[in-house]
């Protein structure tokens, strides 16, 4: 158990039922889609207008200032990516969750150390998804709603990413939410 990792938000008599640290490969692969909009948007940029840029002869030695500065900035889901590449690793080694008789914890941070806490009152929709590389992992993702609600009315989603017997787990929370 890995209750440790939650001392500081502790209550007085809460009680962990289950401690876990998420797989490294299922949780990097969260990232995949990230990566294919970013190939998909970068490869448009390039092919459509970046390449052709630079092989027009008349204009080729006066790409200006704006031209660059616009798709540095048109690129952002690029750079996104490519930070996410580095940021990801680094959250993963201060990833932990915890499912107490209370509340589902979720602990990470790159430069800081960040809490998520969700009563287990408020939790609905339990569901779990098993992959193609999770079953290679024995992992899988255990999401659910959180029982809040965004500025738009949509309901917030709480996941746990790369579980070590995903269907246990599952149980272990519809056991302790009942």
């Amino acid at each position: 158990m890995r209750a440790e990792n939650f001392e500081q938000i502790k209550t007085e008599n809460e009680k962990f039922v289950w401690t876990d640290k998420p797989n490294f490969l299922p949780f990097m692969a969260s990232l995949i889609p990230i990566f294919i909009f970013a190939i998909i948007w970068g490869s448009f940029d390039f092919f459509f207008f970046i390449k052709p840029m630079l092989l027009d002869k008349e204009h080729s030695s006066s790409v200006d200032t704006f031209t660059i500065a616009f798709f540095g900035f048109h690129l952002i889901p690029v750079w996104i990516a490519l930070i996410s590449l580095f940021y990801q690793p680094l959250n993963h080694k201060k990833t932990f969750y915890a499912l107490t008789d209370k509340r589902i914890l979720i602990r990470s941070g790159v430069i800081g150390t960040d809490y998520k806490s969700y009563s287990l009152k408020s939790i609905s929709d339990l569901n779990v998804n098993v992959g193609i590389l999770d079953n290679a992992n024995n992992t899988g993702t255990i999401s659910f709603c959180t029982g809040h609600f965004d500025s738009n009315g949509k309901a917030e989603k709480g996941k746990l990413i790369g579980i070590q017997k995903p269907y246990e787990i599952f149980k272990l929370i519809q056991q302790t939410i009942n």
